[in-house]
């Protein structure tokens, strides 16, 4: 079943201000009211809802965005350690999930709830719309294909999505003086791809359960142990901090990309314009850089993400769950500074927690995110130094390493819980 006309139109008219609402009345960002009359994060009945009733399912959104962005990471990391293990289809499973999350988080930013088949959008002024019921699978995907495109969600992400500190919307408003709805369009159709497993789940239910119901031996899906590596380096050199949610070598692809979609239509930025960039950003990306086409300037993971055979491959399926994740991450920041609870006091119980269950750290958090950083680059480093010919490696990475340096930290590379750490710090 697809999305009506009234509901896709809702869906394009949400209006996330009364869950930033809701945010900032927040006490904690993992615990739900005790009065809430949803508590167990379920609702319970159709509407009409009751004021307080209402209230009460804006906290839900508040709280998912917040943690849905969190656990999107979570599963990226489930993802990568099936990686380094050898099992592709636990890989593409997790993947799969962290994209959902990615976008649950994304659509709950904007107003938009979804809680398997009871799924509402908040309107403006705080209305509560419900949606037809679907399940969360087909939801998620059904109402990131109608707000994606709106004026709403350009704004939102553009606004939140930084580039060397400079908003994604004020580099593409000097960059591309004049271009109104094109700007949108590239931002929407690159965020939209990012999101593309969940379309593909939607039309093609198959492609997905191959991975999470179907007998393993009969849908081989094989890389060795130097392709998981690579790729795992890779990615952790993407989301490298140099700064406050500030990623240098992946960012500047990002705003590349988003130009590159504008250039398809036939357009082009000048020189001038360019010069206009404010410092941080021109010294993270040349005009050059900004403006070619040539392959070479092209990031591994933007290329990996464009890869859309199906099944798709876990290569491909984790890059466009990275890049989603980073995104809802940037938004969910945004509002956490926006309503003021960006501060050490609310956000370091919340993440403490969250890293002490998964034993990144034992009691609390470092002060500094370097800290967390360096035991990544520390591990890539150590294992650079072992690599041998691929003829003489394992099939998984975990056992080449347990036979050629079983005291390497290899655990720590599938942490990807650590990126929301640094993201989130303060």
């Amino acid at each position: 079943m697809s999305l009506s006309n009234d509901d896709q139109n809702h869906i394009r008219n949400a209006d996330g201000a009364a869950v930033e609402i809701a945010l900032g009345a927040l006490s904690s960002l993992d615990a739900i009211s005790a009065n809430n009359a949803f508590a167990d994060y379920r609702i319970t009945h159709a509407p009409p809802y009751t004021a307080g009733e209402a209230d009460n399912i804006r906290e839900l959104m508040a709280i998912g965005f917040t943690n849905h962005c969190i656990d999107g990471w979570a599963f990226l990391s489930r993802a990568m350690a099936a990686l380094l293990a050898g099992d592709n289809h636990a890989v593409r499973h997790f993947a799969y999930y962290a994209e959902l999350r990615g976008g649950m988080s994304l659509l709950a930013a904007a107003g938009i709830g979804i809680f398997n088949r009871s799924n509402i959008v908040t309107l403006n002024g705080g209305e509560l719309e419900t949606l037809q019921p679907e399940g969360t699978h087909v939801a998620v995907w059904e109402a990131l294909d109608a707000w994606l495109p709106s004026q709403t969600a350009a704004q939102l992400i553009a606004g939140s999505l930084e580039i060397a500190g400079i908003s994604l919307g004020e580099c593409l408003n000097i960059l591309l003086p004049g271009a109104g709805g094109a700007a949108v369009y590239s931002l929407s159709t690159m965020v939209f791809h990012w999101g593309l497993d969940l379309k593909q789940a939607r039309a093609d239910k198959h492609t997905r359960e191959i991975s999470s119901y179907d007998p393993h031996a009969l849908f081989p899906v094989r890389n060795t142990a130097d392709d998981a590596f690579n790729f795992t380096a890779i990615l952790w050199k993407s989301f490298e901090p140099a700064g406050i949610d500030r990623y240098d070598e992946i960012d500047r692809h990002i705003l590349r990309t988003a130009l590159q979609h504008y250039f398809d239509q036939g357009h082009t930025i000048s020189e001038g314009d360019y010069n206009r960039l404010p410092t941080e950003v021109r010294s993270i990306a040349s005009f050059e850089f900004l403006t070619s086409s040539d392959f070479i300037h092209e990031h591994p993971l933007i290329i990996a993400a464009r890869d859309n055979i199906e099944p798709a491959p876990p290569f491909a399926m984790l890059a466009r769950a990275a890049l989603l994740m980073r995104t809802a991450t940037s938004v969910t920041r945004a509002a956490l500074r926006k309503t003021g609870l960006l501060a050490p006091g609310f956000v370091r119980p919340w993440l403490t927690k969250y890293a002490a269950d998964r034993a990144i750290v034992d009691e609390e958090l470092p002060d500094i995110a370097d800290e967390l950083w360096h035991d990544i680059d520390d591990a890539i480093t150590r294992i650079r130094t072992l690599q041998t010919d691929a003829g003489q490696r394992a099939r998984t990475f975990t056992r080449w390493v347990a036979a050629n340096d079983p005291n390497a930290a290899v655990p720590r590379l599938s942490e990807f819980e650590r990126v929301a750490l640094w993201s989130f710090a303060v």
